[in-house]
């Protein structure tokens, strides 16, 4: 094979065979050279992680290695708006559709050919928030007065939330009714 003229703008050594361009990216075959292909990727660990179902967009950040400039993160096979950070890092945009509810996402990364390819892939768990109680109505009861209505006030409440009494399912029949992310009510 005869030697190939360097690209003048990138004052690559003369007789290369493959030039790149400044910075992260893929390798540039020229006319007389060898084409080298892009690596197939693999990912190691993906952040946040679990999700939280119900939240809002969020940037989920792949960990992994031989990513490259055109490489994409893909949720359940469809590919997601992905910033290139660098050969171990790529950071997705995920849409509040995407979490809305619990589950799971497959999550892959792809790099088109030459070479390239799609990555191993990592489950992201979708859970359901943490509930937190800050006020029982009414917060007091006498014993033995019978029936009561009891509100319990909070936050990410869902409507598959239960309220345990005493930390256990309860001796008593208790039945709550879903109001709110912030509300179940005793009826």
């Amino acid at each position: 094979m005869g030697k190939c003229p360097a690209p003048p703008a990138l004052n690559a050594p003369t007789g290369a065979n493959m030039w790149s361009p400044p910075g992260p990216g893929v390798a540039h075959p020229l006319q007389c050279g060898t084409q080298i292909n892009d690596p197939l990727p693999a990912i190691s660990s993906l952040s946040p992680s679990p999700a939280i179902a119900g939240n809002s967009a969020f940037t989920l950040t792949v960990t992994g290695s031989n990513f490259v400039s055109s490489s994409t993160v893909q949720w359940n096979g469809s590919p997601r708006t992905t910033t290139f950070v660098s050969n171990s890092s790529l950071q997705s945009s995920i849409t509040a559709a995407d979490v809305f509810n619990t589950g799971s996402a497959s999550i892959t990364v792809t790099t088109p050919a030459p070479g390239g390819g799609t990555s191993n892939t990592l489950t992201l768990p979708i859970n359901n928030p943490v509930p937190a109680l800050t006020s029982l109505n009414p917060s007091s009861v006498i014993v033995g007065s019978g029936a009561l209505t009891l509100t319990v006030s909070g936050s990410n409440f869902v409507s598959s939330s239960v309220v345990r009494w005493n930390r256990k399912s309860s001796r008593y029949h208790v039945r709550f009714q879903y109001k709110s992310s912030s509300r179940h009510r005793r009826v």
